[in-house]
């Protein structure tokens, strides 16, 4: 191939090179964080050290009847007090579960005891909140700066077989922040 051609060559593939890449161009996005300080925080009234335990008790196998019943449930609640009032107050309290998902039974929590086919699931009301932290629930403290979360704690059967004897553990995180 002559000079002349090699040369025409490489201009034209510069050409084209240069053309692509002024396609290519990335776009910006300006992020604005924000955020907000108080005084205090509410205080978790019943989470001793951070923690606390809802004991579901002992619950026969044949108190299941198949994929998503029921064995055992109990209510508990997350109370708060202290929190900051009025303008520079809280003026709401969200609260999201996290957790491991049960790989069946994706809306609870996998236990990790030695009972099989049986998961935890953390219900507000009729809504199960999911261990990724969707679902989360707001509660709005009062003019005495007390609130209070209703929950439920259930056992509930994974699949079509019953759950066999053992323990049933789930550690659920709450993951509370205030607005």
């Amino acid at each position: 191939m002559s000079t002349m051609k090699k040369t025409g060559a490489a201009a034209f593939v510069a050409s084209v090179l240069l053309a692509a890449s002024m396609g290519a161009q990335a776009d910006t996005v300006d992020i604005t964080v924000t955020g907000k300080i108080v005084e205090t925080t509410c205080k978790i009234d019943n989470a001793a050290n951070s923690a606390m335990t809802v004991d579901l008790g002992s619950v026969g196998v044949d108190a299941f009847s198949g994929a998503g019943s029921v064995g055992n449930s109990k209510p508990f609640e997350l109370s708060f007090s202290g929190c900051p009032t009025g303008a520079d107050g809280i003026a709401n309290i969200n609260i999201a579960a996290t957790g491991t998902a049960d790989p069946i039974f994706t809306n609870g929590f996998a236990s990790t005891g030695d009972a099989k086919n049986v998961a935890i699931e953390i219900l507000s009301g009729e809504t199960a909140m999911t261990s990724n932290g969707g679902n989360a629930i707001d509660v709005v403290p009062g003019e005495d700066g007390s609130a209070k979360a209703e929950l439920t704690a259930a056992m509930v059967q994974v699949g079509d077989t019953a759950p066999t004897v053992g323990s049933v553990n789930s550690v659920v995180t709450m993951n509370v922040t205030y607005s």
